[in-house]
């Protein structure tokens, strides 16, 4: 593999691993937030 080759390759891993970790932090907000986001919710809807 050439420089140019792996240059890419480097870079598409680094991409890669920015979206998993994106991911990764979204499910675990969503999974401890999930609850008191529900609660408001259901309170908005309530109210209106």
């Amino acid at each position: 593999m050439d420089s140019q080759q792996h240059s890419q390759a480097q870079g598409l891993m680094e991409y890669a691993m920015i979206i998993i970790i994106v991911a990764v932090l979204i499910i675990v907000l969503v999974y401890v937030l999930g609850g008191s986001i529900g609660d408001l919710y259901s309170t908005i809807i309530e109210t209106v």
